[in-house]
């Protein structure tokens, strides 16, 4: 098979100096949506906007600020829609708000006004979301209604019990402003104008990738295993963007440094990238430039210095997005490896035994020693995704 070597820094295809490093400043992927509420008017307010809520609260005097209720996506992402925002004035006082054209379309035939949106929510319950609830209360005698969210069905309740009426679900945020996923990871990147992460920054935009620096290996085993599924709404698509598996080994970074490449004994010192082992980059056009073939998937051994990438023995099919897939890693001590990556139907799409101990170089040999693994996404595409990765399995055998 046709060996491509690359000086490579951390989930990178493209190497900067030291003299070039750049510090690391993630921003968060989601906006918070502010809550504040007015008992003369009694009216909750929700927004992104939190220049709105600190004149509300400071010079309106009307308002008081309830806290932060959840995270939004900032841009439209597939799977979402518009949270629309609605007032309507005296004498009901009301702020209104919906994902739902049909809703719209009845509150402005009714007296309310279109205000804009508020970010945007989930249509459904993906991995790690939670679900934002509406509820009203109308008094018949002063003709005031009032709308509110919350994602405590308990409060719901509460309220129920207090002459409120249940909506419905308005749709689904996260509760933080990193998504996560219990028993998995949310892997992404979310650039500024949804088409540009590139520049010295490009790493700024991207949500943090899951690295645990060493497993305990239980005596006798001689052999790492991972497994987990994953599935995306738009991470395969025509751009070279990529996710590297790795384990039987380890990865570290300074967020000072995270472009600067280790020497031989820098590993562990704070100032360098490295990345140790041996794994998969799963590549999301299903054409692997590095690997100079069109295939989804690639072995892939890191080193100190950089990394290799051998394509496959075997192939069938090219990898889409909205369909969920089942992996399977595992790499010996003397660094054998082998995987199958299978779709729903069982289906397998790539599978490849391969001795990788001879792919690296006599001056960081294969790590035989290091129990760590990694999962993360690379930065070397320029547009927004979503690489939901859950029921993750780490075990030796």
């Amino acid at each position: 098979m046709k060996k491509i070597l690359s000086v490579l820094t951390v989930f990178a295809f493209a190497a900067a100096t030291a003299a070039h490093a750049v510090a690391l400043n993630p921003i968060p992927p989601l906006k918070p949506l502010y809550s504040a509420y007015s008992s003369s008017l009694n009216d909750n307010i929700y927004t992104t906007d939190s220049g709105l809520i600190y004149i509300l609260t400071t010079y309106g005097g009307q308002y008081v600020d309830t806290g932060v209720v959840g995270y939004v996506e900032a841009k439209e992402q597939p799977n979402t829609l518009p949270f629309k925002r609605y007032w309507k004035d005296i004498p009901q006082t009301d702020n209104f708000y919906t994902t739902d054209p049909a809703e719209s379309q009845s509150v402005l035939a009714n007296g309310w006004g279109y205000v804009g949106i508020e970010g945007y929510l989930y249509t459904w319950q993906v991995p790690g979301s939670i679900p934002l609830y509406r509820a009203n209360k109308f008094n018949a005698t002063t003709a005031d209604q009032v709308h509110k969210y919350t994602t405590s069905f308990l409060e719901i309740q509460q309220l129920q019990a207090q002459g409120w009426r249940y909506d419905r679900v308005a749709g689904y945020l996260y509760a933080n402003a990193t998504p996560t996923v219990s028993g998995g990871w949310i892997f992404g990147r979310r650039c500024p104008t949804g088409t540009n992460c590139q520049g010295p920054n490009f790493r700024d935009y991207h949500m943090p990738f899951l690295k645990v620096a060493a497993t305990s290996k239980p005596s006798g085993r001689t052999k790492q295993r991972i497994t987990f599924n994953f599935w995306s709404p738009d991470f395969f698509q025509a751009e070279r963007g990529h996710f590297s598996v790795g384990i039987h080994g380890r990865v570290g970074f300074s967020p000072q440094n995270v472009d600067r490449p280790c020497l031989p004994g820098q590993e562990d010192s704070g100032t360098c990238t490295y990345h140790r082992g041996a794994g998969l980059i799963v590549v999301g056009s299903g054409a692997c430039g590095v690997c100079g073939k069109s295939r989804n998937v690639g072995t892939e051994v890191f080193w100190v210095q950089g990394n290799m990438v051998e394509p496959p023995a075997f192939h069938s099919g090219t990898m889409s997005n909205n369909v969920e897939y089942s992996l399977y890693l595992v790499v010996s001590d003397s660094g054998a490896e082998s995987y199958t990556i299978k779709n729903a139907a069982g289906i397998v799409m790539a599978s490849s035994v391969l001795e990788t101990a001879g792919l690296f170089p006599p001056t960081s040999p294969f790590p035989s020693e290091l129990t760590g693994y990694w999962i993360a996404h690379a930065n070397d595409s320029i547009h927004d995704f979503t690489l939901y990765v859950t029921n993750i399995s780490v075990s030796w055998l």
